[in-house]
Parts: C-alpha cells; sequence; structure tokens
C-alpha cells in the first residue's frame, strides 16, 4: 500500500476532526475504509500533484453538473415514492435492528444472512422483536427483491429501504449538502495559501456531496431513525469495517437516546489497510459493543481504543473443511481475489503471465460473489477459457480448496479459510498492497509472490514442504466457531 493513502488518511482525519465535525462524515470522501485502488481513485488528483486552480476550475465548471444531480434526484425520488407503500417500520414491531445489504446470497430464500449468519434467527429464539433493514443496491426490482427476502421461512422480520427519499425529506437533504459544500469551498479558499494540501482536499470533497454515496448514507440514517423513533428499539447492530456511513449512523442514532445501544460486528478480517475501523475507533465513542471473528482481533482492535465492549462471538466462515490427503499430488492452483474489479483484472494478469510458462499446471479462478459487473473482465475470463487448462470455478469452497495445492489470495477472507484445509496460502502482494494480507505477518505460515515469475518458482519447487500442523489453531485465534450463545451478553444483559 502507498504511504500516500496514509498520509491522506490522516489529513482528513485531521480536517474532519479540527475544521468540520463528524456529521461532514455523511459524505464518505471524508473516511478511507481501506486502502485499495478503487478507494483511493477519489484522491488521485491530490497524490498526481494537480494545481488548486484546476481543481477550483473544477468545481465552477461541475455547478451545472450538480444542478442536473440535484434535479434528477427531486425527480426520482418522486417516481419511485411508491416504493414507500412496502416500507412501514409501524407494522414492523422492533426491539432488535439488524442492518444487513441486499447482495448477493442475501437475496435468496436462504435463512442465513451474508454477514450476520442465523444472529438475527437467535434473537427472535430468545424472544426479541427481531427486523433486518437491507440496504437497496438495485434501482429497479424492489417488489421482486422484497418478496425474495419475505421467501425466508423464519419469524425474523424483513424489510428493503427504497432506493431514493421521500419527496417531502429531498429538500432538507439538498439544503444540507449545500450548506456542507458552501463550507468545505469556504475552507478551501481559506487554507488556499496556508495548507495546500487541506485546501485541494475540500476542493475535492465538495463536489462528492452530490453523489450517490452522500446521498445513499443520510437515506440509511433516515430508515433506520424512522424504525427507532415508532419502535421501543434497543439494539442496533451493524457490520464493522470502517465505511463513513458505520460512525455516522451509530452518532446520528445515538442522538435519539441514551439507552440505545451499537453493536458493531467486524465479520471479515482486518488488515493495516483497514484504516478506517482505527479512525473510528479513536473517535472514542460510548455505548458501542463490538463483536469480534478472533482473539486476535479482539486485541487489536483494543490497540486503539479500549472503550467499547469487546465481545468474541466467531465467525460461520470458520466452518470445518474435509482435508485433501492427495494435496502434494495436486497439480492445481486456485486463484481467489477480493470483490474488487481491480483486484480481479490484477489477478487474472497474473494467471495470463504464468499460463503462458506453465503448462504444467490448472488454473482454477473464483471470483468473490460480490464481484460488480465489468466488460473487461468478462472478456479476460472468457479469452483464458479457450486455454485446456483454465477453468472458472462454480464449486463450492470446500471443493475448490480441496482439489488445489496452492490458493492465492489478497485481502479476501479465502486467505483464512484456507487454514482449514490442506492446500497452502500464497500472498500475491506488489509495492501498493503490500499491507492487505489478511493473514498477519507474524504467524509465518504464507508464502509471499510479487511477479508472475516468483509465483512459477514456487509452484514448480517440488522440495516445498509447508506444515500445515497448527494452521487451524491459528485460525482459531482469527475466526472461531460462531457461538451465538455469547449473544445473550447483549440481548439480556443489555
Amino acid at each position: 500500500m502507498d504511504d500516500k493513502g496514509i498520509e491522506i488518511s490522516e489529513k482528513i482525519e485531521s480536517i474532519v476532526t479540527n475544521l468540520l465535525g463528524t456529521e461532514f462524515l455523511l459524505n464518505p470522501f471524508f473516511r478511507i475504509s481501506k486502502c485499495t485502488p478503487e478507494q483511493l481513485n477519489p484522491y488521485k488528483f491530490i497524490n498526481r500533484k494537480c494545481s488548486r486552480e484546476l481543481l477550483a476550475l473544477n468545481l465552477i465548471l461541475c455547478i451545472p453538473i450538480n444542478f442536473i444531480k440535484i434535479i434528477s434526484q427531486i425527480f426520482l425520488s418522486i417516481f419511485f415514492s411508491y416504493q414507500y407503500l412496502y416500507f412501514k417500520p409501524k407494522n414492523s414491531p422492533t426491539e432488535v435492528l439488524f442492518i444487513s445489504h441486499a447482495i448477493g446470497a442475501n437475496i435468496t430464500n436462504k435463512n442465513s444472512d451474508q454477514f450476520f449468519a442465523l444472529m438475527p434467527e437467535y434473537s427472535t429464539n430468545k424472544n426479541f422483536d427481531t427486523t433486518m433493514i437491507y440496504t437497496n443496491h438495485n434501482k429497479l426490482n424492489y417488489v421482486k427483491n422484497l418478496k425474495l427476502l419475505k421467501l425466508k421461512s423464519d419469524n425474523v422480520k424483513r424489510v428493503l429501504t427504497p432506493k431514493f427519499l421521500k419527496p417531502k425529506e429531498i429538500i432538507k437533504y439538498i439544503a444540507t449538502t449545500i450548506r456542507m459544500f458552501i463550507k468545505c469551498v469556504k475552507l478551501g479558499l481559506v487554507n488556499y495559501f496556508t495548507n495546500p494540501t487541506n485546501s485541494k482536499i475540500l476542493f475535492c470533497a465538495a463536489n462528492s456531496f452530490f453523489r450517490r454515496p452522500t446521498y445513499a448514507n443520510y437515506l440509511l440514517l433516515l430508515r433506520v431513525k424512522d424504525f427507532c423513533s415508532v419502535n421501543e428499539t434497543k439494539m442496533i447492530f451493524m457490520t464493522f469495517e470502517g465505511h463513513s456511513y458505520e460512525q455516522y449512523v451509530a452518532n446520528g442514532v445515538s442522538q435519539l437516546s441514551s439507552n440505545l445501544k451499537i453493536v458493531l460486528y467486524q465479520h471479515s478480517p482486518i488488515t493495516p489497510a483497514h484504516l478506517g475501523i482505527k479512525n473510528f475507533l479513536q473517535e472514542n465513542i460510548d455505548n458501542i459493543i463490538i463483536m469480534t471473528t478472533g482473539i486476535y482481533y479482539m486485541n487489536y482492535l483494543k490497540k486503539f481504543s479500549t472503550i467499547p465492549k469487546y465481545i468474541l462471538i466467531g465467525s460461520n466462515k470458520a466452518e470445518y473443511l474435509q482435508k485433501n490427503e492427495d494435496m502434494y499430488e495436486s497439480k492445481t492452483l486456485l486463484f481467489c481475489p477480493e470483490g474488487t474489479i481491480a483486484a480481479t483484472k490484477s489477478f487474472l494478469k497474473l494467471i495470463r503471465l504464468m499460463i503462458k510458462k506453465d503448462h504444467t499446471h490448472h488454473y482454477l479462478l473464483r471470483l468473490h460473489p460480490n464481484l460488480p459487473r465489468s466488460t473487461r473482465v468478462y472478456l479476460l475470463i472468457r479469452n483464458l477459457k479457450k486455454l485446456q487448462n483454465f477453468t472458472l470455478s462454480n464449486n463450492s469452497l470446500s471443493k475448490d480448496l480441496n482439489l488445489s495445492k496452492f490458493v492465492f489470495y489478497r485481502s479476501s477472507v479465502v486467505g483464512l479459510q484456507v487454514l482449514n484445509s490442506n492446500a497452502i496460502p500464497v500472498f500475491y502482494s506488489d509495492l501498493d498492497n503490500n499491507l492487505l494480507n489478511v493473514i498477519p505477518e507474524n504467524f509465518e505460515i504464507f508464502h509471499t509472490v510479487i511477479t508472475f515469475k516468483d509465483a512459477l518458482d514456487l509452484v514448480n519447487d517440488n522440495d516445498i514442504k509447508k506444515s500445515i500442523e497448527d494452521n487451524k489453531k491459528i485460525l482459531a485465534t482469527l475466526f472461531s466457531e460462531l457461538m451465538y450463545q455469547n449473544l445473550d451478553y447483549i440481548l439480556i444483559k443489555h
């Protein structure tokens, strides 16, 4: 990971703390959750030493574009207002509220949630009125997706947030974003000569107030408040990855009641590149409970703040995988990029370069289930499919790991799940991604490759041996088995 990502993150946090206030976390620009190429892309003009004059000129040129966005938001809020006929918090008595996402396997009749597993069902079984509110990632098919969510065979109430604000809410939203936009521009001008970097950050941030992620944060807080204001809501569960909306929603709902508990679940691996988590914790927010997947992460998070209450809950991703005793005879290489287009393209390039020189091994690609659609990725995979020793996997993870001798990963949770198999983990790194390894360096149970030549040398090394006896013990410190009973401390004692 580039040091510039850390440097910009620190400057942004300083601006929020000293100049703006945490209400500006409405705009995701003010919180870098994880230093990946996609997340650092909005800050590229700062890194490229683009002049302040050009950024100021861009602000002026974007005024007509932003005006069109505002008009379209008004129109869309009216056009899609029918979705509120299905969104009725008063009809869903709620003591415990889970905030999840309507993506991937969640929009099926499968009960287990992609992030919270069966925690909502456990809460219901403990006689708490439990509701799951899903953020809406699709403009269309609202009714269809809502029906799919309601097919789940349990007693948990499930609602899907409308995609747009109510018509009567849009004016206040526009006024809020324009007020914040003006403040950023003013502060950018004030810092123009005294602090050029801050000036550039503020100019870049100003335009992003009119983009969809800012709108989505504002929308989510209002819909969560809808439930809390008409119900005796006692606690809210959210995922914890360091995104701006986590702190924005936590701050917003905490103002409703001092007795309302915020529970954050660290459901995925944490790496040193997760800057947003550190910055969230250093805000020292009270009334927060953090559930961790393993004792290692609990101790790691406590380094940043001991104020929250930490509870070890585990993860359903620590499930037992049947081990392949013939792993050392396997000629299969498994590639598991994380769910970003940039990472997937990087892994596809690695496969393409390796496969040109290597006709001995079979190359198996496993795509992330939440990977956004990309024509470029589709074309790259289609070209690789023409080769006999390449396959795009449709198997279960357990089967893929059993087939493979080496597993190439970066920041995907598969990098940890491989520890529950006999396969050998290989961290595919480069200078910009060296802090994304989901296996902590101090465990020394993985290989690192940077170039395709490194990768070829590794997979062709017949003498390579990797001790796998302690891997399961190490995995248990990172992702222990899910212990639903530990939820009792939150649900009953609180």
